[in-house]
């Protein structure tokens, strides 16, 4: 196993992920921590995939790619919506009726 350059510490809330750099396996675990469930790594490949979510040259992810997976799985827990919807919610094509 090779050890990545990356370190980051598992944060409680989603506002305070202010790290530059995140490797992959704690990325699941953050993504597991606001999902309320464990995340399996096929899940975890599947969302990064489908919001165009990269790994860097040094095998990590940056801050923004983090928050823009959280905030996926935030729109979906108070709107219900799809993932599609939230992709079309960051491009200003769609509009969702928060849930109250």
């Amino acid at each position: 196993m090779v050890a990545k350059a990356c370190t980051a510490e598992v944060l409680e809330s989603p506002e305070a992920y202010s790290f530059e750099r995140y490797p992959p396996g704690q990325f699941r675990v953050i993504a597991s921590q606001v999902a309320g469930r464990r995340v399996s790594r096929d899940t975890f490949n599947t969302w990064r995939w489908r919001l165009g979510i990269k790994v860097a040259p040094d095998g990590c992810y940056g801050q923004e790619e983090v928050l823009y997976l959280l905030g996926y799985l935030d729109f979906r827990v108070k709107t219900g919506g799809t993932m599609q919807q939230y992709i079309d919610w960051k491009h200003g094509q769609f509009t969702p009726a928060m849930v109250s």
